[in-house]
């Protein structure tokens, strides 16, 4: 399985995340974009960067995929606690996203960023989001 699917297939699987965006198929958990109309809070990834670590003999294992993860919430607290259950489960290391072993999690200290976007015309209503940027190491069997 991709680290995509297997990241989601965490995040999913911790109560601490899910307690805050529901469960199973009705999570409010979205890779790539929100659906359009989804509720708050609510939890955006995409992948930003990273690939297998090679070097001068070739391919050495192991992997890194960057992720920015964007918590939405209609109060800054509903965005600020999201982001906070997310960073709790992934940082560190030694943990098994579905079917990938992962060996660290990263976060640098300037990699956390929020923020509030404008109402939309006819509202006064701001959406606001927490992003956090973590570097996922792993075993890519190669």
């Amino acid at each position: 399985m991709s680290m995509y699917a297997d990241l989601l297939t965490y995040l999913k699987s911790q109560s601490t995340v899910t307690a805050i965006v529901g469960t199973g198929t009705s999570a409010r958990i979205y890779p790539d974009a929100i659906k359009q109309g989804a509720d708050f809070p609510c939890l955006m990834y995409r992948k930003i960067g990273g690939g297998p670590m090679t070097g001068i003999c070739g391919r050495l294992g192991i992997s890194k995929d960057i992720f920015e993860a964007y918590a939405f919430g209609s109060t800054r607290a509903a965005a600020d606690a999201l982001d906070e259950a997310v960073y709790a489960v992934l940082q560190g290391g030694n943990k098994t996203f579905g079917s990938t072993a992962v060996t660290e999690v990263y976060v640098g200290e300037s990699d956390r960023s929020s923020g509030a976007d404008a109402p939309i015309e006819g509202s006064d209503q701001y959406d606001y989001w927490a992003r956090t940027v973590y570097t996922i190491w792993y075993a890519d069997g190669n």
